[in-house]
């Protein structure tokens, strides 16, 4: 969040779907930056993937259909490639990345941004 804001992007942190959801219906971004692995619970247990959840439910939200949703991700794209696009993520980043250049970079891509 603190090295988005550094570049004058609004950003707002989640730590749980419904967190998420609840953000998204407060504050409509202009790009949703989503770890993939963000708790969600079932039956007292954590599942893994909660992020694709996460996407369902903002997507349902009124103005979100058509939002910019960024995934994190530590597993292989290719192995869940067709549920991310399922369930509407646009861009897929792999955990270990460097924030200040692909992260950057990819926003300025996705929402013609320039970011300085």
């Amino acid at each position: 969040v603190h090295t988005l804001e550094r570049y004058g992007v609004k950003a707002r942190m989640a730590m749980s779907i419904k967190e998420a959801v609840d953000s998204v219906k407060e504050f409509l971004p202009d790009a949703i930056l989503l770890d993939l692995a963000i708790p969600q619970e079932r039956f007292g247990r954590p599942l893994q993937l909660g992020g694709l959840q996460a996407v369902k439910e903002i997507r349902q939200i009124e103005g979100a259909d058509q939002l910019v949703v960024i995934a994190l991700t530590a597993s292989g794209v290719v192995e869940i490639e067709q549920r991310l696009q399922e369930v509407g993520i646009t861009q897929v980043i792999s955990k270990g990345f460097d924030l200040e250049g692909q992260l950057v970079s990819m926003l300025q891509r996705v929402l013609n941004l320039k970011l300085t």
